[in-house]
């Protein structure tokens, strides 16, 4: 039977199942009728709940942008130390294990990866860049046409490059990649979030707040 929102009847918030009446007998329209006054009182407490978890995820969202405000305000004389500070925030937002970000050399025509992996970069430390052709791979794809790839399963995907992850160790389940523009609408870079932690598929709702 549904159970139907709160604010709005007609819209159905969850579905209940009721299976295999004692002594091997049918549901009767008045055991619908216990059930609807029971999934009343469910409602409502469905409501407030997800109410509640929205409100703890909006305060979640809102506390990591100033986070990010207050890493753009201490960090702005370095530019490398500000990439990185925001590609961890980025990672944390998404709940991603790993959180890279390429940027567009138009002149050479190549992407850049200053920030491979914001999880494990020193940022004290000189690391040599990541260069490869602007229309290679994932990244190489969403630069060079501002498309958005949302990826479930990374090793049955056509443009996926495997060595990386043979290389370093690391296991790609899911991508989540996406182009960044200036305010001209111009393609400047590409960030690019790996398996999302609690085992789900990264979603491209997350793009927006980021």
């Amino acid at each position: 039977m549904p159970v139907y929102s709160k604010t709005d009847p007609c819209r159905v918030m969850a579905v209940s199942v009721v299976y295999d009446k004692r002594n091997n007998r049918r549901f009767t329209s008045r055991d619908e009728g216990r059930m609807k006054f029971v999934l009343c009182f469910c409602s409502s407490v469905l409501h407030n709940t997800l109410s509640y978890q929205r409100e703890r995820y909006l305060k979640s969202q809102t506390m990591s942008l100033l986070n990010v405000v207050e890493v753009l305000f201490t960090h702005m004389d370095n530019m490398d130390l500000l990439l990185q500070k925001i590609m961890e925030q980025a990672q944390e937002l998404a709940n991603a294990e790993r959180c890279s970000l390429f940027l567009v050399d138009y002149d050479a025509q190549e992407l850049v990866a200053k920030i491979f992996d914001s999880a494990v970069s020193d940022i004290d430390q000189p690391s040599a860049e990541i260069r490869f052709p602007l229309t290679q791979g994932i990244a190489g794809y969403v630069a060079s046409t501002g498309d958005v790839l949302n990826i479930r399963d990374a090793y049955s995907h056509p443009l996926f490059y495997r060595d990386v992850d043979l290389s370093t160790g690391f296991r790609t389940r899911n991508i989540l990649c996406f182009p960044i523009k200036n305010e001209d609408g111009q393609i400047i870079g590409v960030a690019e979030l790996c398996n999302k932690i609690d085992g789900t598929n990264l979603s491209v709702a997350t793009i927006s707040f980021l």
